[in-house]
Formats: C-alpha cells, sequence, structure tokens
C-alpha cells in the first residue's frame, strides 16, 4: 500500500553456474500479466529482484494472491528451471 512499511517483495536468487538469463513476471489470479521483472536479463550466480506492488504502467496493485512466475534458461548449456510461487499483497 506504499504507506512506508514492508512495500517491497524481495526475490533471491541462486543459479548453479553463470550465463543465466531470466524472464520474470507477476500474474493475478486469474492469469493475467501485471508486470514484467525482467525481460532477457543476463543473471549473476547469486542476486535479487525487487517488486514494489505496481503494475508495469506504475500503479499500486490491489490487494490479493498473485504468482511470480521465475524463469531462467543457459544458452550455452540449455538448461531451463521454472518455478512458480505465490505472493500476498496486503493493506492495512
Amino acid at each position: 500500500d506504499n504507506d512506508g512499511v514492508d512495500d517491497i517483495c524481495l526475490i533471491r536468487y541462486k543459479t548453479e553456474a553463470s550465463g543465466f538469463t531470466a524472464n520474470v513476471f507477476i500474474f493475478n489470479s486469474v492469469g493475467v500479466k501485471v508486470c514484467q521483472l525482467a525481460a532477457n536479463q543476463l543473471l549473476s550466480a547469486d542476486g535479487f529482484l525487487i517488486w514494489d506492488g505496481r503494475t508495469d504502467k506504475g500503479k499500486n496493485i490491489n490487494p490479493g494472491i498473485y504468482v511470480l512466475y521465475f524463469e531462467m534458461f543457459n544458452a550455452e548449456t540449455g538448461a531451463r528451471k521454472i518455478e512458480k510461487l505465490p505472493v500476498v499483497v496486503s493493506a492495512r
């Protein structure tokens, strides 16, 4: 709710090798993409992505349950991994 308390979601990742590229999206409960956090972004071996609870258009998200879709792939090895995790957005 952007009140200055717990307003960001830190997404930590760790890969087994360097050279991974990521696509990261936030979807609402009916599967509509509301935010793209990374588009073919080259990842370090260990790091963070941050989501501030806003849409791609900069509007605050409504409270509810969202899905974090994290896809990473390595063009050199062909390795690919997909994670889907719930994210809860609440308001006071």
